[in-house]
């Protein structure tokens, strides 16, 4: 999913995962105010569609996205654990082109909610993902340092972040609707 906060002259790119039909999954970077409307690109099937934030988490930059139409996709993703070593291939719209291009490395160790890889990112790529060799997303690509400037290690949100992430925002929804229910609300 190409993941777009300014429309399609500029600004904002990045990428996003499909976790069901009409949510996806990204880094909370992507929007400039949660009160955004942001536009989706679903690739491979080549829809736009609008999107809007439905919970976001700025401490651990993450954030899902409710889809204005709904997608079906062949696959959504499931998350596993990642381990160091472990070979990888990280999706990404790199410098936000609409073109996808993937690249392959290993998992070179973890820190703090970070899997570290030497993979080298570009801007677009934030919010793409970082499959396994099962087809497991292990993470979601975050941060990179260029090479240039630093070590050029890149950092992906792991999955069991993301898990916590979705837990938390299921719990919302049953926290919401209880409270619905205790209020005499529908």
């Amino acid at each position: 999913m190409l993941v777009t906060s300014e429309g399609f002259l500029g600004g904002g790119r990045g990428s996003g995962v499909l976790i069901d039909s009409q949510t996806v999954l990204t880094c909370a970077h992507m929007a400039e105010s949660y009160d955004d409307e942001l536009f989706i690109y679903t690739y491979p099937i080549g829809k736009v569609t609008k999107a809007s934030v439905l919970f976001v988490d700025p401490a651990s930059d993450l954030m899902l996205l409710k889809l204005a139409t709904p997608v079906k996709a062949p696959r959504y993703a499931k998350f596993a654990e990642s381990y160091d070593g472990e070979p990888i291939t990280i999706i990404g719209n790199a410098l936000g082109s609409m073109k996808w291009l993937v690249s392959r490395g290993i998992i070179a160790g973890m820190e703090r909610q970070y899997v570290l890889t030497d993979v080298q990112v570009n801007p677009g790529n934030s919010g793409g993902p970082w499959i396994d060799e099962n087809g497991y997303v292990v993470a979601i690509t975050d941060w990179g340092i260029d090479p240039k400037r630093g070590p050029g290690v890149t950092g992906g949100i792991s999955a069991a972040k993301i898990k916590a992430f979705i837990k938390a925002y299921k719990s919302s929804l049953n926290f919401r609707a209880m409270l619905m229910k205790l209020l005499g609300g529908h």
